[in-house]
């Protein structure tokens, strides 16, 4: 049931985009190794990484912790809870070491993109999934509790906040609507920010803006971005492999 909630919220924000003439515009200027490298990229963290943590990384943690494999129990809130805001706040700190000087090579393709969009959410080196700290995180947690199920639905809700934040939606400016769910949430409009070509580091959250106001990382309400995406010498081998060379 989530994975298919998230699946039809992907194609909805797809749809939602080709909705928009501009939009549409942009997608066709898309060149072909940007595409190639996002589809790719989304094939990877959509359907190769669940098919191991399913098949291998379940099995590794039987092998390294054999008495706990659904010996966790949790209330369903509390699973729930731990996915979304717990493991979000490992997301924090493993985003935020992801734009180190020593490791942002890794992270860099993320950042090409030119403008929001739902497929740029994918847009990585074919492996750079594997140092996200959900791969890890989720698949222990699935291990570990005697019934995951509320678990999964907490990482289906961030997966689906993930798609949102890169995406062309623009949340309500109703000052109800910002003191209230835009107080508390990660919007397109926040993560914009962190996309912008100019702006300094900061909003590393993915679920909530607390981890960036407790840490001093919050960027703050700002005007839209006017542009995104670093540049980058990068040729497309080197976008899905390992992006270490001189940027432009």
């Amino acid at each position: 049931m989530s994975a298919a909630l998230t699946f039809l919220v992907f194609w909805g924000l797809v749809a939602h985009a080709a909705s928009s003439p501009e939009r549409r515009a942009q997608m066709r200027r898309k060149p072909i190794g940007d595409w190639a490298l996002e589809i790719v990229s989304l094939l990877v963290q959509g359907a190769l990484i669940p098919l191991i943590l399913v098949v291998m990384l379940i099995r590794v943690w039987g092998y390294v912790l054999p008495s706990l494999g659904g010996a966790l129990h949790l209330s369903p809130v509390v699973a729930f809870l731990v996915s979304f805001v717990g493991v979000d706040y490992l997301y924090y700190w493993n985003h935020r070491l992801l734009h180190t000087r020593a490791l942002w090579p890794l992270h860099l393709v993320h950042h090409t993109s030119p403008s929001m969009d739902v497929f740029a959410t994918s847009r990585n080196t074919v492996w750079t999934s594997f140092l996200i700290v959900y791969v890890w995180a989720n698949s222990f947690f699935v291990y570990a509790l005697n019934d995951p199920r509320f678990f999964l639905a907490g990482a289906a809700a961030t997966a689906i906040l993930d798609l949102a934040r890169h995406s062309a939606l623009r949340a309500p400016e109703a000052r109800w609507f910002q003191a209230t769910v835009g107080y508390v949430l990660v919007l397109p409009h926040d993560h914009a920010w962190h996309h912008a070509r100019d702006a300094e580091h900061g909003n590393y959250a993915a679920n909530l803006k607390l981890w960036d106001r407790l840490h001093g990382t919050y960027l703050g309400a700002r005007p839209p971005v006017t542009e995104l995406g670093v540049d980058t010498n990068l040729s497309l081998a080197r976008r899905f492999a390992w992006p270490f060379s001189r940027t432009s």
